[in-house]
């Protein structure tokens, strides 16, 4: 059971909320690897949606085992910089005199390492695996918020990781997702993205967990390894959305921006073109539709076959998307086989390795219309 720990400690004077403070102190080891005192919050799939949702990308093995083999073979293996810790309750400070010196009192847990986890991680992987138990009385110097909530927290490990070294994007659109949940408005002011990678994110979550949809559990989402069920990354999905969501998407210009209807166009777009190529979506790991040539310039030509309907003020359902698509594809040359992900002709959707690739796919399909 996690004990008190009194520390001493620095107050740090800065624009604080009220109620909120910084302290500079140092901590164990020992104290850092006992998840009774302190816990990471791992963003999880299997808590999408819950409050308890985390926000942190765990780290490879290969991290954790070099920073152990760092410490084990280094002659002078030193962490000089901080760990920030959040206390989301205020913690008691007994201040010496009238200075900003004095003991910090750590009572209530777990408290959250908010930046400093992977270093932690390979500190357990030195214990577990290396049996370097002379770390656990190492000192490191740490940073700690009192009374800090949790999308406060969440917020700072945004700024920290998006101004001083890089956040996995996928990861990053998870952030910016809970960072809008419950106040849009102070999203925006924090200008730390566009609305449109919000919603898409959304419907992309709706295409993955739908059983009806093509797209069902076929996104690798943040914290999962590489699969064969898994074909597509969660950021190259909803990056592929842009052309739908920018102010001259046809989801934008024909209203249709909730999740949920959104979701329903994009779904019966893909069940169209499911019907058009149905080896394609039997096996999708071998083929190339459901993966960046396929997503990029398929979802640019949506935009067009969207368009075509408003124009001719038809509804967005599967059966009128399809008889355009149709016309798009009527050529024979666009079978099963052009999509297959080892059709290595210079016809094939394989040829579109990049963004100008997709591009010049996306040309060629507007051309047949």
């Amino acid at each position: 059971m996690a004990q008190k720990l009194q520390l001493k400690a620095n107050r740090v004077n800065q624009p604080n909320k009220e109620g909120q403070d910084i302290y500079v102190t140092t901590l164990k080891i020992k104290y850092l690897l006992d998840k009774t005192y302190f816990k990471v919050n791992w963003w999880e799939r299997k808590k999408m949606g819950s409050k308890e949702q985390g926000y942190q990308r765990k780290p490879t093995e290969s991290r954790r085992r070099k920073i152990a083999q760092y410490i084990e073979k280094s002659k002078n293996p030193i962490f000089p910089t901080n760990l920030l810790i959040n206390s989301n309750t205020k913690l008691n400070f007994i201040s010496q005199g009238n200075s900003d010196f004095g003991t910090l009192e750590l009572a209530r847990y777990p408290l959250w390492i908010v930046d400093g986890q992977t270093r932690i991680e390979g500190f357990r992987y030195a214990v577990d695996e290396l049996k370097l138990d002379k770390i656990l009385e190492y000192d490191m110097p740490v940073t700690i918020l009192s009374n800090n909530p949790k999308i406060d927290e969440l917020q700072q490990f945004f700024i920290l990781n998006s101004t001083q070294k890089r956040v996995s994007t996928d990861l990053a659109q998870r952030l910016k997702l809970e960072l809008a949940k419950d106040d849009p408005n102070e999203y925006k002011n924090l200008g730390i993205g566009d609305e449109w990678e919000l919603k898409a994110l959304k419907v992309v979550d709706l295409l993955n967990t739908k059983g009806e949809s093509p797209w069902n559990d076929k996104v690798r989402l943040p914290n999962t390894q590489k699969s064969p069920v898994n074909i597509i990354s969660q950021n190259s999905l909803v990056k592929s959305f842009r052309p739908l969501y920018r102010d001259t998407g046809m989801l934008k210009l024909a209203g249709i921006e909730k999740p949920d209807d959104s979701y329903e166009v994009i779904r019966d777009y893909w069940l169209a073109l499911k019907e058009l190529f149905p080896d394609a979506f039997e096996v999708a790991k071998d083929y190339v539709i459901q993966k960046t040539p396929g997503v990029f310039s398929l979802h640019a030509l949506a935009n067009t076959v969207l368009a075509r309907l408003f124009s001719e003020k038809k509804d967005f359902t599967k059966d009128n998307i399809k008889k355009v698509l149709s016309i798009v594809f009527e050529d024979n040359k666009y079978d099963d086989y052009f999509w297959q992900g080892d059709n290595d002709s210079v016809e094939a959707a394989t040829r579109a390795g990049s963004m100008k690739g997709f591009s010049r796919l996306t040309e060629e399909f507007e051309n047949n219309l």
